[in-house]
């Protein structure tokens, strides 16, 4: 800086008369201008403040909140008076607070531990009692505070209810009563708005795990001789359906056998009805024929014979006939 005042001061000497005067009085102005500048904004640093958006503050005047009726002060530059007033600022945005895994017993006395997180937002109606009223200024003991009141909550909920309850079918029920428990505490304490409760079952009893193993592999060999009983009525009926259907089958087939047997026995029945009738027929033929013509007697005996004489005398004493050959010659005793 002296440098280049001694610059500023040799060329002012070279520039012509009057040099140094006016050496000075540039100088002057220089420190002025720097002085003003310097003023400002020490008096713009103590005298302003700025709110983010994400926040809502309230001015303070020796510790006492200046306007309070008016409600909180939204974001953007604002004056105050230096050293005198103070702006207090709480960030009202939307936040998730992860309580991480909690224990609670439940009414049977089973321990079981729960993963939480309850995701909250702040009203501007909010911002005085959250300041002011709980823990010191700012938000630095809003998670302590909503942590205890979160886990009171947790546990009050939980003891009312079994272990049955909680991981059976009455869940939903049970998490639905804890979010509206710790919906009402928060807004009634703390004025905050409480978007969602997260509850999740990390871990359960290790009796109560064992009994579920046990009632699964019980329900499982229910099932399994469920399915054989099923298995073996449907074996049972099948059978059955095979069995009538080979009786069936057998009917059909005696029958058709009977129905064969009767067709060939009335075919040969007829067979036979007809040979008689011919034989009778012819035979009748025959002895109307010998009858009309007794020559044809003779001819037939002596077809019919084979050429040998009778071993046996049938005639006894009587003398053995022959046949007479001539027509009309009495035969020969």
């Amino acid at each position: 800086m002296s440098d280049l005042w001694q610059q500023l001061i040799v060329r002012n000497q070279e520039a012509g008369p009057g040099g140094p005067g006016r050496s000075n009085r540039i100088r002057n102005r220089v420190l002025a201008g720097v002085a003003a500048a310097a003023l400002l904004f020490v008096v713009g640093s103590v005298c302003t403040y700025t709110v983010p958006q994400t926040d809502l503050a309230f001015l303070t005047q020796f510790g006492r909140v200046v306007n309070r009726d008016a409600g909180p002060i939204g974001p953007g530059i604002h004056v105050k008076l230096p050293f005198v007033q103070h702006a207090d600022m709480l960030t009202i945005t939307r936040d998730t607070d992860d309580l991480g895994k909690v224990d609670a017993l439940t009414k049977d006395t089973q321990a079981v531990t729960f993963k939480v997180s309850v995701t909250t937002s702040i009203p501007p109606s909010a911002v005085y009692q959250l300041l002011y009223e709980v823990g010191r200024s700012g938000n630095v003991d809003l998670k302590r505070n909503y942590d205890a009141t979160i886990l009171l909550e947790l546990r009050n909920v939980i003891s009312r209810h079994s272990i049955t309850e909680i991981a059976g079918e009455g869940r939903e029920q049970v998490l639905a009563e804890l979010q509206i428990a710790v919906q009402t505490e928060l807004k009634r304490l703390y004025g905050v708005n409480v978007d969602q409760v997260q509850v999740s079952v990390d871990k359960m009893p290790a009796s109560y795990v064992e009994r579920i193993n046990q009632a699964m592999l019980s329900q499982a060999a229910i099932l399994q001789s469920e399915r054989d009983r099923q298995k073996a009525a449907i074996d049972a009926e099948t059978a059955k359906i095979r069995a009538a259907g080979e009786a069936n089958r057998a009917i059909e087939e005696a029958r058709g056998r009977a129905q064969s047997n009767l067709l060939e026995a009335q075919a040969q029945a007829q067979a036979i009805q007809v040979k008689g009738q011919a034989e009778a027929d012819a035979r009748t033929k025959m002895a109307q024929a010998l009858t009309a013509n007794p020559s044809l007697v003779e001819l037939e005996k002596a077809q019919r014979w084979d050429g040998r004489l009778v071993q046996q005398n049938i005639y006894g004493s009587a003398p053995m006939p022959f046949f007479n050959l001539s027509p009309g010659t009495p035969p020969i005793r």
